[in-house]
């Protein structure tokens, strides 16, 4: 079992809900980036920390958590309300 509420595997996305597993498919975009040395040693870490199979599952689930995370919710609070 995933110990996130969202974990993202290849081309599905399995959503835990009370007990239960429903499998989504989701479409994907191809996007490209540039990577520093230290940004590949940060990917092969989450996926060996996670269990992540490829890259692009590592670099989805890297960034599912920091937009999740409490500091990154203030943030865009405090811009709205600078706006």
């Amino acid at each position: 079992m995933c110990p996130f509420s969202v974990c993202y595997t290849s081309l599905k996305a399995c959503v835990h809900v009370e007990r239960k597993l429903a499998v989504l498919k989701l479409k994907y975009v191809r996007k490209t980036y540039y990577a520093s040395p230290q940004s590949h040693l940060d990917i092969d870490a989450i996926k060996e920390r996670y269990g992540c199979s490829t890259d692009s599952d590592a670099i989805r689930l890297a960034l599912t958590l920091v937009a999740q995370s409490p500091i990154a919710q203030i943030a865009a609070k405090k811009k709205a309300r600078a706006q």
